[in-house]
């Protein structure tokens, strides 16, 4: 497994996947249930360890950039996986 999967925190992915959404801070701080000074460090520590920029600001708004973009369609597919896996548990029939 890569260092990059290894350490990656996949909170930051859920995150940075609510802020692009919301394409503000503030809106996804309130349904992320954080403040938003706590949203905006999550950001910041998930651009440091993908080493690219992932949101620009247009105005009030955030806006993402290339690799934003791409991390935002990867992002959607883990968590629809992820999402789906009490289904997965349910027709495995385990105990």
């Amino acid at each position: 497994m890569s260092d990059f999967a290894r350490n990656l925190d996949w909170n930051l992915l859920y995150t940075f996947m609510v802020v692009a959404q919301n394409e503000s801070m503030t809106k996804a701080a309130e349904e992320l249930l954080r403040s938003q000074p706590a949203v905006s460090l999550a950001i910041k520590r998930l651009e440091t360890s993908t080493g690219k920029r992932l949101l620009s600001r247009k105005g009030n708004r955030l806006a993402m950039t290339p690799a934003g973009q791409a991390l935002f369609e990867q992002a959607s597919e883990i968590y629809s996986a992820i999402s789906r896996l009490p289904l997965t548990f349910e027709a495995a029939h385990t105990p």
